[in-house]
């Protein structure tokens, strides 16, 4: 044999070859890295400037009023001089304490009496004409309402009514051809209020219309209805009779209770009824209404019992 390898022996591995990327470099493997492949490249990125952003609003911080704005209801908003005006609302301690100016148009102001913490009254002055009406406290408007309408003093419908006394009526308009009184509590905002000292309106013919209506409203002799309310004193406890005389329907109610039921058309006639009653104050409502023109009337008498005489519950024996 000429030196060579046997081939039945078996044959030494072949060693593999170094990975591709490695080349011999006298002892040192160096490793060379492949080119990559050309890809598509997006393009670069380029920061946009960021839009000024509005500032957000920051919260304020709220500014003290320097007044009270009052929510009031004034009644009467209707009646002659010397009228005692009662302001229905709530009212801050520090008016209370401080004291309020009522300035009805025309006049300067007056000084607010019987102040409570829901109420206090105004006399309407002598020299004051209708208009707006405003509510001041230490030279601040507080409340600006009204009208207030005066009218000339009518002896047997609209008087002069010292403060706190007297029943308010509150005037609303009726459907022509109403038979009967409405609910007149449901009857939402009143045409007008009043003030009446006590219910003595004889029979009269009610041509002029009905007070303070302004002339842009028409005249108002006819289909009106007028709830009365306040407080009856009554002197001594026992049975006590009512007569109501009335043209056209009225109804008297006290302490809730219905006591007379005077309704309907009819001409000046009366109803009477007895009720036991405590003595001292009692919540009383009368409720009215005219129908067609021309006359009208409303009075409310008393008596202790059937051996005295019918008397007008005069004005001392009402409030509001």
């Amino acid at each position: 044999m000429n030196g060579g390898q046997d081939p039945s022996q078996p044959q030494p591995a072949t060693p593999p070859p170094p990975p591709p990327e490695t080349q011999a470099r006298g002892t040192t493997n160096v490793r060379v890295r492949r080119p990559t492949p050309a890809t598509s490249t997006p393009p670069p990125v380029v920061a946009q400037p960021t839009p000024a952003q509005p500032t957000p609003a920051q919260p304020t911080t709220p500014v003290p009023v320097q007044t009270t704005q009052l929510s009031l209801v004034m009644e009467p908003n209707v009646g002659p001089v010397q009228t005692s005006v009662r302001f229905v609302g709530d009212l801050p301690a520090r008016a209370r304490m401080r004291g309020l100016e009522v300035r009805f148009s025309g006049a300067s102001p007056v000084r607010a009496t019987r102040v409570t913490r829901d109420s206090f009254y105004a006399t309407v002055p002598s020299n004051a004409q209708t208009g707006p009406v405003e509510v001041s406290m230490g030279g601040r408007v507080l409340w600006t309402g009204g009208p207030f309408r005066v009218v000339p003093s009518d002896s047997g419908l609209l008087v002069p009514v010292p403060v706190a006394r007297g029943l308010t009526g509150k005037v609303y308009r009726l459907n022509g051809g109403t038979q009967r009184l409405p609910d007149l509590g449901a009857q939402g905002q009143p045409f007008a209020t009043i003030v009446v000292p006590n219910l003595a309106v004889n029979p009269r013919r009610f041509s002029e219309g009905f007070p303070g209506i302004a002339a842009d409203q028409g005249s108002l002799v006819e289909w009106f209805a007028i709830r009365f309310e306040g407080t009856i004193e009554v002197p001594a406890g026992g049975a006590r009779e009512f007569k109501l005389f009335s043209d056209d329907g009225s109804v008297l109610y006290i302490d809730g209770q219905k006591v007379i039921d005077h309704d309907g058309l009819h001409v000046a006639s009366a109803k009477t009824a007895q009720v036991q009653l405590s003595p001292g104050k009692h919540k009383i409502v009368v409720d009215y209404f005219q129908g067609p023109r021309y006359y009208i009337a409303l009075e409310l008498h008393w008596r202790g019992n059937a051996q005295e005489a019918w008397q007008i519950v005069p004005p001392e024996a009402l409030s509001r």
